[in-house]
């Protein structure tokens, strides 16, 4: 590193060496920006507040998200803070410094892989050991907040947008290449809570997404456990993995509501928006199962074309994250004592079967530039053939000499 982290807080220091190079994300409170060193060419992330009728309360949660990252320290599966400073480049107020993640949010990822899988006529699926990767990944990050600091802490807003992902150590770009096994980091720290709620703590509304919240009854103080965190982690797996949105669909929550006489949307009202956002249900969905199945009993709207069932196995796991009863859900603890050494011998077969298919490969193109030298050397003509044979004479001789 060719700067120290006193450079980042100085301000005439970090204009010195740092130049913008381009927003790459807003939330609800922030936006991040990428800044390059101008000698080394190296990358940092600087989360800023949003500037708008509301910008007093974007500062107020940029100031909550450092001392809760403070709090935090460093883990291998969590957007650990480099450093903060009160007054980002003299008049753009609280900022906070991260390591840059190059393959952006979880939903970025998913992205640049569908992409390049279609760019090379493959189908637009993410790999099983990438979700796997992923539930161990953000699982040991969760498993960190709720039972690996002093006290337990509730992410209480994870979903794709909050889940990083980076390039890993020792990975070669071979062009386009986008790597299967990344490292996956938990980020957005500014709703953070500490379980069980202190007495004072209110929380009259849910503060996290709804599209990835948990069953009503665990949106309330008397509800509110670690287990919200873990649904979510299903919610998102159920996104990533069949490529829509993890909720109940429009036409069956409209059947829905009319049936208990309540009142429904239009066919054409924004079902992200107030109030139906916090009454439509996020819902499980099997990941092991056909796309005919997945229509006919499981509120899948419209076809999915490159969808192929996944494992049992990996659906047994995702569906403990989404059990409707939090006390019979997986926790971040089982999963980390239980499920991760599964997950990581399954992890060491793929190695080697990479390892064992990359030799194959080199076997292969060893084994056919051999055969196409010694092709090359059985049709040149032999030396010695070419020394004695000579053109025919017309005087009567033969081709070797005379009668």
């Amino acid at each position: 590193m060719s700067w120290a982290i006193s450079d980042l807080k100085n301000p005439v220091q970090f204009e010195k060496l740092f130049e913008e190079s381009g927003e790459i994300g807003e939330g609800t409170d922030g936006t991040v920006t990428v800044y390059t060193h101008r000698h080394t060419a190296e990358f940092i992330a600087v989360k800023t507040p949003r500037y708008d009728l509301s910008s007093s309360n974007h500062e107020e949660s940029i100031i909550r998200e450092i001392r809760n990252l403070a709090i935090l320290g460093r883990h291998e599966h969590i957007s650990s803070m480099l450093t903060f400073t009160q007054n980002f480049r003299f008049d753009q107020g609280p900022a906070i410094f991260f390591q840059l993640c190059d393959l952006g949010d979880l939903d970025h990822y998913v992205y640049k892989w569908k992409r390049r899988e279609t760019t090379h006529g493959r189908p637009e699926r993410l790999l099983e050991i990438t979700i796997l990767k992923l539930l161990r990944d953000v699982g040991l990050g969760l498993d960190y907040l709720h039972n690996g600091l002093t006290k337990s802490y509730v992410h209480v807003d994870l979903k794709p947008a909050n889940i990083l992902v980076l390039t890993p150590p020792g990975f070669a770009d071979p062009g386009d290449a986008i790597p299967a096994l990344p490292t996956f980091k938990i980020t957005d720290f500014a709703r953070l809570i500490i379980y069980p709620l202190h007495p004072a703590k209110s929380l009259s509304f849910w503060p996290g997404t709804y599209l990835y919240s948990p069953p009503p009854a665990e949106r309330t103080r008397a509800g509110f456990t670690p287990a919200v965190d873990m649904w979510s982690l299903g919610a998102a797996i159920q996104h990533i993995a069949l490529g829509i949105k993890p909720r109940q669909s429009r036409a069956a929550f409209i059947v829905s509501r009319k049936r208990k006489g309540q009142k429904y949307p239009t066919l054409d009202e924004d079902l992200s928006k107030w109030p139906w956002r916090d009454v439509i249900p996020t819902v499980y969905r099997p990941l092991d199962t056909t796309c005919a199945e997945l229509r006919e009993k499981w509120d899948v709207q419209g076809h999915l074309p490159h969808h192929q069932p996944y494992s049992k196995r990996l659906n047994t796991w995702y569906k403990a994250l989404m059990e409707r009863d939090p006390r019979e859900r997986l926790t971040a603890a089982q999963l980390q004592r239980y499920v991760v050494p599964l997950i990581e011998t399954q992890l060491k077969i793929e190695e080697k079967i990479a390892l064992a298919r990359e030799k194959f490969v080199e076997a292969k193109e060893l084994r056919e530039g051999v055969l196409v030298r010694k092709f090359m050397y059985e049709v040149r003509p032999d030396a010695r053939l070419s020394n004695v044979a000579k053109k025919p004479k017309y005087d009567g001789e033969d081709y070797g000499g005379s009668i």
